[in-house]
């Protein structure tokens, strides 16, 4: 028998819900209580998902979805920057791209913070204290 696994949110919990369940001869398995953090990964990629921009909420029809979301898994592996594996993509990351692109950046920092040092140079006699000016 399929098996639903969700939180134990209300609406997941709902007599509703457990009818449509029970309808369809799947069993309900929920996550533990009070551990949100059950399925991090999973929890992140639905925020992702939620949040893009073309995200139209409903589909009216199954094909919409597939479209949408085949369009949606293109951008996500090969233009959106993942920060769990070093704000590259994965597809970068699975062709070894993300190597030169992180040398990149690592000498571009380096000459980033020698011009922020050579332009707050103290003058050699930094650590001489000012003159007293007594009237």
């Amino acid at each position: 028998m399929p098996v639903s696994l969700s939180d134990r949110g209300s609406q997941m919990r709902s007599q509703s819900t457990r009818q449509f369940f029970r309808d369809l001869g799947v069993d309900q398995l929920f996550s533990r209580p009070r551990t949100p953090n059950d399925n991090p990964y999973v929890e992140s990629l639905f925020s992702t998902v939620k949040t893009h921009p073309e995200y139209p909420g409903i589909f009216p029809t199954l094909e919409e979805a597939r479209t949408y979301f085949e369009a949606f898994f293109d951008w996500y592996n090969t233009r959106h920057l993942h920060t769990r594996i070093g704000m590259v993509t994965p597809e970068q990351r699975h062709n070894g791209e993300w190597v030169c692109i992180q040398a990149e950046r690592d000498a571009i920092k380096a000459r980033t913070l020698a011009a922020r040092r050579a332009a707050n140079v103290r003058p050699a006699d930094h650590n001489k204290k000012p003159e007293a000016v007594f009237s």
